[in-house]
């Protein structure tokens, strides 16, 4: 089988260098977004709750899978990469209800994106300034049996 042609870093601003085999950043990034999760995930309030089976097996797979396309809207135009990360517009702290609801007052707390939009996002205060239909596309979600 031939190699694969190498791939451009996506870090952002636009990096010179070309990613990992396998991976979507440089090594130099790559070790940048890992000590960033490693930092954030140290302090993060609401990292047991990440773990438990309701988030890990049933609520964010479902919210991926229900919305498989990246919710993050920039000029109008929805990002067309998969979704594999599901993010808190507004951040939850410790607060379980918070984590866990989908929607509030409405409008969508849970939103599917990209490892990109993602990382650009990241702020333990979420991202409470997004408006529905104008940063993002409303989540779809209905509650899976249990």
């Amino acid at each position: 089988m031939p190699n694969a042609l190498p791939r451009a870093c996506e870090h952002r601003p636009a990096c010179p260098n070309y990613a990992l085999p396998g991976k979507t950043r440089c090594a130099e990034h790559l070790d940048d977004l890992r000590q960033r999760d490693s930092d954030r995930k140290s302090v993060d309030p609401s990292k047991h709750f990440r773990a438990m089976r309701a988030w890990r097996d049933r609520l964010s797979p479902s919210v991926i899978h229900q919305n498989p396309i990246c919710q993050r809207l920039r000029a109008g135009e929805q990002c067309r990469r998969p979704s594999s990360v599901v993010h808190h517009r507004i951040g939850p702290g410790g607060d379980s209800r918070m984590f866990f609801s989908v929607f509030i007052d409405g409008v969508s707390q849970l939103i599917a994106l990209c490892d990109i939009c993602h990382d650009e996002e990241r702020d333990p205060k979420g991202t409470p300034d997004w408006q529905e239909g104008v940063d993002y596309v409303r989540t779809e979600f209905l509650a899976p049996n249990i």
